[in-house]
Formats: structure tokens, C-alpha cells, sequence
């Protein structure tokens, strides 16, 4: 079994608002899942995107928040398929198509594999 370390971070656009991004550090390992969970999906569209923080390199391009959320199955197996390498700062960055009627909070969750460094 590998040696998993869980990193969250929250993003939030606020009501009326079309936009939010934050950093998180990652550690060293490589990042193999990931997941967001929402307490209210809006109904607007939401896209969110995955880059370094330090040199905008996209990890992962935008699509819809929808992809993130887990689908059914067991724990690990229904987070989404994300491949990148850890040690490194990444910046989450949300983006709705309009603003928001309904402010919309998600904690994205990422798991790092610490035996593939």
C-alpha cells in the first residue's frame, strides 16, 4: 500500500463574484488523486484549473467542477485521475462563466503518493 499524505485547501467565490484562486504547498511524492467536495453545487458553471504557483506551468487545464467531485466507489478509487509531480507550490484558480448567484465553497483535496519521489 502506498504511503499517501492528504493535503486540503478551501476556494470560494463569493456571491456575485466570478473568481478565486489559492496556493497550497505540496510535499515531495507525487500527487495522484484528487477531490472536491461541495456543499452546494451552483448553478452556474464553475470551471477550476491546477498550476504552479511559481512558474504557471497548467498541471491541469480547466474543466467543470463537476469532474472533481468523487463518483461512486470505494474511497481512493472515486477521486479524479490527477498525475504531477509534489515539491512544488500549486495555485488553484476557480473561474464561473458569470457571476455567481449563490456563493459557492469547495475544499479541494489532494493525495500524495510519498513512495513515488
Amino acid at each position: 500500500m502506498a504511503k499517501l499524505k492528504i493535503k486540503v485547501i478551501n476556494i470560494t467565490i463569493k456571491e456575485r463574484g466570478d473568481f478565486d484562486s489559492k496556493e497550497l504547498k505540496i510535499d515531495s511524492g507525487k500527487v495522484e488523486k484528487c477531490a472536491l467536495f461541495t456543499e452546494n453545487s451552483p448553478s452556474e458553471i464553475v470551471n477550476i484549473k491546477i498550476e504552479d504557483a511559481n512558474t504557471n506551468e497548467e498541471l491541469h487545464p480547466f474543466v467543470t467542477h463537476k469532474e472533481f467531485q468523487p463518483t461512486n466507489g470505494n474511497h481512493f478509487d472515486s477521486r479524479k485521475d490527477i498525475h504531477f509531480d509534489g515539491n512544488r507550490r500549486i495555485k488553484i484558480v476557480a473561474q464561473a462563466i458569470k457571476p455567481l448567484a449563490k456563493e459557492f465553497t469547495g475544499q479541494m483535496v489532494f493525495y500524495i503518493n510519498q513512495e513515488q519521489q
